[in-house]
């Protein structure tokens, strides 16, 4: 089950850095469109589709680095894949929303392009906890 975690969680962080990097130039796009863009502390809508992308691209890193770990400390990598499906959806709904006098950029654009790494990092997570070590 351990080789399942690592190949899981190794696509999971694919797809992650691929999603992160269309996510945050998403939340870019969006709010170039109106300049106005404000969300509630101050900062605009660029800066938050840059960061949630950035949190994403990083947590996939973490994510890779924890597959890569858990064939030899399984506690240990499955936790670093643990991280994406948490902090992410933590990040993307305290970052996510912006406002605009009519439009709305919301967590929901960020959790579309956010669901599919973080279920293959959920799996990834269980299996990792599940497995035992191969014995040589």
């Amino acid at each position: 089950m351990l080789k399942a975690s690592f190949i899981t969680g190794l696509i999971g962080g694919i797809f992650g850095i691929i999603t992160g990097i269309c996510g945050g130039c998403a939340g870019i796009c969006g709010s170039a469109i109106d300049s106005s863009l404000k969300n509630q502390s101050g900062t605009s809508g660029m800066d938050a589709g840059l960061n949630i992308g950035v949190i994403l691209i990083i947590l996939s890193v973490v994510g890779i680095v924890g597959a890569a770990l858990v064939q030899k400390k399984k506690i240990v990598g499955s936790i670093l894949q643990a991280l994406y499906p948490v902090i992410g959806f933590i990040s993307i709904m305290a970052m996510g929303t912006a406002k605009t006098g009519q439009t709305e950029f919301s967590g929901g654009t960020g959790l579309i392009s956010f669901a599919l790494p973080a279920l293959l990092f959920a799996v990834a997570t269980i299996l990792g906890f599940l497995g035992k070590p191969e014995e040589n």
